[in-house]
């Protein structure tokens, strides 16, 4: 990891803690991506996406809502 990353990262920043640049989506597949994501079993805390108000993509992050068994059935249910 770069040094110079630690320096840059903001709260929204356009660079994950290792250093390395986020991913860009669009709109529709930042919602499918992150519906994909949150099925996963192995996911504590719900992804959301979000609209970057400096480059204008959609990115993905988490927020503090933890995931049950219920949120996946309705999500695979939103899904399939």
């Amino acid at each position: 990891m770069q040094e110079d990353n630690l320096n840059y990262r903001g709260k929204l920043s356009h660079y994950n803690i290792d250093g390395t640049p986020k991913r860009e989506y669009g709109e529709k597949d930042t919602v499918l991506v992150a519906s994909r994501m949150n099925m996963c079993n192995k996911q504590k805390f719900k992804i959301v996406p979000y609209k970057c108000p400096t480059c204008g993509s959609f990115h993905l992050g988490k927020n503090k809502t933890r995931l049950a068994t219920v949120d996946r059935i309705k999500i695979r249910k939103k899904l399939y």
